[in-house]
């Protein structure tokens, strides 16, 4: 007698229907053959595909099949090691190494380390506790060895969950230890979804979907190109992993929840979905997520508080905790449970309790975790540490700015324009680009042309392409474009950008070209040298557009970013390669320019002046985003908005445990602190002094 199987979830029926119906229908003919299922079990081949998809995974559950498991590995030996499954295991490797990284550096896992234990830590589990709703059954407790990932995978709830607490309860680290699950189920298995962690505070648009919304964020985040997020998207390759609903402004939070089940309800809709809110902002929502479950995160009873206190070694602020009714309600949430336990040293008991509000209560208590943070004793390769004041300010500018966008993460390379407030920072910021490109382009136009009239082509040049920063009036978010890594197999990506880059490179070249033949006329007094230059303006500008294009084909599907700034740095060392890449284009440029006005080609001339055109346009592509840059980063240092060498300043906070490095990104340790930290941009609070 045969072993019963284990039903499958429908997500799991879903994934491999789908699966299969991607298939190329040769390699779908081999899949049927490899199986060898008995004749009238799957229609031929006249049949649509997705039928005979339907028809062999139901032969494969019957009690005659070879299992799913069967079906799997067939799957998995015929799935070719292509581009797209590359790119697919880059991304799972940089969110595992974002949710280790998150994970080791909570402030869960803070308190051990302060405390000497670190290897202690698998011992001292996290202290909070939970109750799962399935549709409109009542709440019920989970038990305290189920894991977050086996009530997600439960068959009533099927992959789709809303995780509910209060603030500061462990959602976001909840959602975390989910992740870290789910990357290893997908490690194991390539035929899982990937799991993505997403912010929802970064929607700002009413009438743009949510699938559009992740795309945007895949590349922003993780560096996915938009057609292959689209393709994920589509293939359903991805498990969004969603934070941060209750950050939404209030207004944007219903219609955000109604596009959700809206998404929930289309053809793109996920496999797997969790989603991640605060516990009242949810309540008062009237419209509800359609997922299959809710877990909701409860504050800690007494008796939790002592034992994690006693596992953790800190029985001494038992005592003290008792003292005030307060101070025992706020310490429930595991999060100011973690805090008091880091910062108890500075900590008064007496000055808490003369604190007049509630407010004033949660504040002292951040700014006491602040000064013990900003005290720890901090070695980093000699270089100087800045005092806490001017800490303070750099971070509160640093949290109001996250706040003002709506975002959660920061990225040296994707700073822009907009964080100058001013009109009068903007204009300098301006003409600085502009007159850094004036004088680059003017000495290369030099060599090109004569002198006078390459230093004044270069002139105009350099002018166009620093004002032609649309960014400072409209706040786009992608004006200072790096050039950070290139691929090999870019040609359906060409025609596109070549295209995109014909019609600007043809505008620009003949409006240049205009202005040399201007100059010409008027120096030389023949008319015939203007037509002679918009033809020539009109070479400038098809060679533009088929460089730019190459370049845009040749960037990475995904780009992952292990190091702070890395953007900026790789644009700078792609130069020389995009001169290399460029310079045919440049030699063949200087000959068209040659024929065109009838003078000879000199080899030698030839080659020089193909090299000055290479810089030039290099120079406007990977070195553009890398002046832009430069220019920025005075300016905001000048403005006393950040210091000199930024990312070691950053990695100081993430050592002194107020922020979180992840790879090159860096984010506050908490949604808390950084709110806190917001007030310290413009003012001179001080911290409690030290005991």
């Amino acid at each position: 007698m045969s072993q019963a199987r284990r039903a499958p979830s429908a997500s799991t029926r879903l994934r491999l229907v789908q699966t299969l119906n991607a298939l190329p229908p040769t390699q779908f003919e081999e899949i049927i053959f490899a199986l060898q299922p008995p004749g009238g079990n799957v229609p031929g081949n006249s049949a649509p595909q997705g039928a005979r998809s339907a028809a062999l995974l139901e032969w494969v559950e019957s009690p005659i099949g070879p299992g799913l498991s069967a079906l799997e590995a067939v799957l998995a030996s015929f799935l070719p090691d292509s581009q797209q499954s590359q790119v697919e295991r880059a991304l799972l490797k940089q969110v595992s190494q974002e949710v280790y990284s998150r994970l080791d550096q909570s402030l869960h896992r803070a308190v051990l380390i302060d405390l000497a234990k670190e290897e202690q830590s698998g011992q001292v589990s996290r202290p909070w506790v939970s109750e799962v709703k399935i549709g409109s059954r009542p709440f019920r407790p989970v038990p305290a060895e189920t894991t977050l990932f086996e009530v997600f995978t439960r068959e009533d709830i099927d992959e789709k969950l809303l995780i509910l607490g209060v603030p500061g309860s462990g959602k976001t680290t909840s959602l975390l230890d989910l992740a870290k699950e789910l990357v290893s189920r997908a490690e194991q298995d390539q035929s899982f979804p990937i799991p993505v962690l997403v912010n929802l505070s970064s929607w700002k648009n009413d009438r743009q979907s949510i699938p559009d919304w992740l795309v945007e964020e895949l590349n922003l985040k993780y560096g996915v190109s938009v057609k292959i997020g689209k393709e994920l998207l589509e293939r359903r390759r991805l498990l969004p992993l969603l934070d941060g609903l209750d950050e939404l402004e209030p207004w944007r939070q219903e219609p955000c929840v109604e596009l959700i089940n809206a998404w929930l309800g289309s053809d793109l809709r996920p496999v797997s979905l969790a989603v991640c809110s605060r516990l009242d902002e949810y309540n008062s929502l009237t419209t509800k997520l359609k997922l299959n479950g809710c877990v909701c995160l409860h504050v800690l009873t007494d008796e939790q508080i002592q034992d994690y206190l006693v596992r953790v070694g800190h029985t001494d602020l038992w005592p003290v905790i008792c003292q005030d009714r307060d101070l025992l309600e706020l310490v429930r949430v595991p999060f100011w449970l973690s805090i008091l336990v880091l910062s108890s040293s500075e900590f008064l008991v007496e000055e808490w309790k003369h604190l007049p509000t509630a407010e004033r209560r949660l504040d002292y208590l951040l700014s006491v975790y602040v000064a013990q943070m900003l005290s720890r004793e901090i070695w980093h390769r000699s270089k100087a540490v800045s005092p806490p004041p001017q800490t303070l300010k750099w971070l509160g500018w640093l949290a109001s700015q996250l706040d003002r966008r709506s975002q959660d993460e920061f990225l040296i390379e994707q700073m822009q324009p907009d964080l100058l407030r001013t009109k009068q920072q903007r204009w300098i910021y301006q003409a600085a680009v502009a007159l850094i490109f004036a004088l680059l382009d003017g000495l290369l136009f030099t060599i090109i042309f004569t002198p006078s009239v390459g230093l004044i082509v270069g002139v105009v040049m350099g002018l166009i392409v620093g004002i032609s920063d649309r960014a400072i009036s409209t706040y786009r978010t992608s004006d200072i474009s790096t050039v950070e890594t290139f691929k090999v197999s870019f040609l359906n990506k060409i025609p596109k950008e070549i295209w995109a880059h014909l019609k600007h490179n043809l505008v620009v070249g003949l409006g240049i070209s205009l202005v040399v033949g201007l100059v010409a006329w008027a120096s030389e007094g023949e008319s015939s040298v203007v037509a002679l230059s918009l033809l020539g303006g009109m070479a400038f500008g098809m060679i533009g557009g088929l460089v730019f294009g190459l370049i845009g084909g040749l960037r990475a599907d995904i780009q992952s970013r292990k190091v702070p700034n890395q953007g900026i740095w790789a644009s700078l060392k792609n130069v020389p390669l995009l001169v290399l890449l460029i310079y045919p284009a440049g030699v063949m440029l200087e000959a068209i320019y040659k024929l065109i006005f009838g003078n000879s080609l000199h080899l030698l001339v030839v080659l020089i002046h193909g090299f000055a055109w290479a810089l030039v346009f290099a120079s406007g592509t990977s070195g553009k985003a890398c002046i832009q840059h430069v220019v920025l980063r005075i300016l905001l240092y000048l403005n006393g908005r950040i210091p000199w060498d930024y990312a070691h300043f950053l990695n100081i906070c993430t050592d002194r445990l107020l922020l979180q490095r992840i790879g090159g990104r860096y984010r506050f340790i908490h949604r808390l602190a950084r709110e806190h930290l917001t007030t310290y941009e413009n003012t001179d609070t001080r911290l409690p002094p030290s005991r």
